[in-house]
């Protein structure tokens, strides 16, 4: 089933470990906004908030086609494939890697600055 842009946000926010309240401060939106954007009740998004998603969080992939060659690039789409696959045959497993990758690239980031 894929998901709206709604429940996307939402699934981000909940990974970031943010509170409905802390997101939309962060995002400089209301609550309420916020909330009817997650619930798919807003009839539109505004472009510096697309913008703000984009870089504060990289929401959006940089290619959709598959297209990046760089060895990085390539390893990451390989292991998309592999975590998809893990998915459909062991969803507790994938969700322990992906847990593992959402939460602790973050303090990794943060322990740099």
């Amino acid at each position: 089933m894929k998901m709206d842009i709604g429940q996307q946000i939402r699934l981000l926010r909940k990974n970031q470990g943010l509170s409905i309240q802390e997101f939309a401060k962060t995002m400089n939106v209301s609550v309420g906004y916020l909330s009817n954007l997650e619930t798919g009740k807003a009839e539109t998004i505004p472009l510096s908030f697309l913008k703000k998603l984009q870089t504060d969080f990289s929401f959006f992939p940089a290619e959709q086609n598959g297209t990046l060659n760089d060895p990085f690039s390539l390893r990451l789409q390989q292991l998309n494939k592999m975590l998809i696959t893990l998915q459909e045959s062991h969803p507790e497993v994938a969700d322990y890697y992906m847990n593992h990758l959402e939460r602790g690239i973050p303090l990794f980031m943060k322990r740099q600055k």
